[in-house]
């Protein structure tokens, strides 16, 4: 199922800054994302990843027709910003479910690993991949803005970045929180 995302379908038509060093280690960790994935993933944990892949990388779709004029990009913001928040609710609930129980069966009991110190960086492994994609997104985003000051208009995706981050961060303690609650 990602593989169209891997291999950029519906990738905007423009030519890219590949001769730029700093672009090109953001592109390919950006890249690298859906790779680690299926190097690393968890098997009981590909639902939740795949879906905050296909998320991230719906961009390129909502790029191609915003380019082609067949959409406003600006009015699908809230959206996608929306979308995202649920998906990265899932997410990090799968996340602390796994480290929470020490399986990587997220306390299903259907099997995985013991809890002990390899099982919670193995698990932390499993994060990576979503860790290197956005941190790629987000490292492309910066250097493409310093490249390309007029890019800065679009509001979309400059809106997007610190929406995304604040999405990160708000789902996380809102899921640690409930998960505290619900531990007491």
């Amino acid at each position: 199922a990602l593989v169209p995302f891997l291999f950029n379908f519906a990738v905007e038509p423009w030519s890219l800054p590949f001769q730029d060093l700093p672009f090109m280690a953001f592109f390919y960790l950006h890249h690298l994302g859906p790779l680690l994935l299926m190097l690393l993933g968890d098997p009981g944990d590909q639902l939740t990843q795949g879906l905050l892949f296909a998320h991230a990388w719906l961009l390129h779709p909502l790029g191609s027709l915003d380019h082609w004029k067949i959409i406003n990009k600006q009015n699908w913001l809230w959206p996608y910003v929306a979308q995202g928040f649920l998906l990265k609710l899932a997410w990090w609930w799968r996340a602390m479910a796994m480290m929470g129980t020490g399986t990587t069966d997220g306390g299903s009991g259907s099997g995985g690993i013991g809890w002990s110190h390899s099982g919670s960086v193995l698990a932390a492994a499993h994060r990576l991949p979503i860790y290197a994609q956005y941190a790629g997104r987000w490292g492309l985003f910066l250097r493409l803005k310093a490249l390309y000051p007029q890019w800065t208009t679009d509001q979309f995706e400059s809106r997007k970045q610190l929406l995304e981050l604040a999405a990160f961060v708000v789902s996380f303690v809102a899921v640690a929180g409930l998960r505290a609650a619900m531990a007491a």
